[in-house]
C-alpha cells in the first residue's frame, strides 16, 4: 500500500481552521445556570386564629369585652346622649296636658335612659335657662291669642287695673307716682345731738368747731352745724 504525498499547504489550512474554532468557543461567555428555588408552603392548620380559643394562664387577667356605647347610660354631660338631652328639655317645656308620653318614667324608657339620668339632667348647669327660652320661643305664636282674649275680657268686665295694663302695653303709658316724706320730725335731745356730732367728726363731715355749734334743732327738724354743714 503506497502512501500518498501530504499536501502541506492544505494540512496547515485545516489545522489553522480548527485552532480558530477552538479559540472562538473558548471566548464565548457561558450562561450561568439559574436554580429555581420553590418555597415550601406548610399545610394550612384547621385551627385558625379566629376559631382557636385564647388560653388564659392562671394568675393573669382576661381582657374584658368592649361594651356597646349605644347601650351605656349617660348622665347628659357626654355627646352620646345630647339629642336625648334636648328632647327632655322640649318635653319639660311642653304643658303637662300636651306632653307625650305623659310621665317622666315613660319618657325615660323612650329615650333609653334611667329616671336618675333625667334627674341629673335637671341639675345640669343651664338646663332651666334652656327650658325658659324654649317656652318663650313657643309662646310667641300664642301671643296674639292671649292679647285678643285679654281685650275681649276688658270690654266685657274690665276694671281700672286692666285698663291701665292695656294702656301701658299699647301706648307705653307710664303713670306718674308722687311720693311724700312722712318722716316724723321729733326734736333730738342734747345727748343724741352730741352723739351725732362725734360721729360726723370721726368720718370727716364736720370739724370740731362746727360740732360745738350744735345746740338745738331747727324748725324743720334738721341739725344745724353752722354754715356749709347741715344734717
Amino acid at each position: 500500500m503506497t502512501k500518498q504525498p501530504i499536501n502541506l499547504q492544505e494540512f496547515l489550512q485545516k489545522r489553522a481552521l480548527k485552532k480558530s474554532e477552538g479559540i472562538a468557543q473558548s471566548e464565548k461567555p457561558k450562561t450561568p445556570k439559574i436554580e429555581k428555588k420553590i418555597k415550601h408552603t406548610p399545610p394550612i392548620n384547621q385551627h385558625t386564629a379566629h376559631t382557636t380559643p385564647q388560653k388564659v394562664q392562671k394568675g393573669t387577667k382576661s381582657v374584658p369585652k368592649p361594651t356597646n356605647p349605644t347601650q351605656t347610660l349617660q348622665s347628659g354631660n357626654g355627646s352620646a346622649k345630647e339629642a336625648e338631652y334636648f328632647m327632655f328639655i322640649e318635653w319639660i317645656a311642653t304643658p303637662s296636658m300636651l306632653r307625650s308620653p305623659k310621665t317622666q318614667q315613660e319618657l325615660a324608657g323612650q329615650l333609653k335612659v334611667d329616671v336618675a339620668t333625667l334627674s341629673d339632667w335637671k341639675k345640669r348647669k343651664g338646663f332651666w335657662d334652656k327650658v325658659e327660652k324654649k317656652i318663650a320661643y313657643e309662646s310667641r305664636e300664642r301671643h296674639a291669642d292671649v292679647m285678643h282674649s285679654f281685650y275681649m275680657n276688658l270690654l266685657r268686665k274690665g276694671q281700672g287695673k286692666d285698663v291701665l295694663v292695656w294702656l301701658q302695653y299699647i301706648f307705653g303709658f307710664n303713670p306718674r307716682v308722687r311720693f311724700t316724706d312722712e318722716t316724723s320730725r321729733e326734736p333730738i335731745d342734747e345727748a343724741k345731738r352730741k352723739e351725732v356730732a362725734d360721729a360726723l367728726i370721726r368720718v370727716g363731715m364736720a370739724t370740731v368747731s362746727q360740732a360745738n355749734k350744735l345746740v338745738a334743732t331747727t324748725k324743720d327738724g334738721k341739725l344745724d352745724f353752722g354754715e356749709g354743714v347741715e344734717c
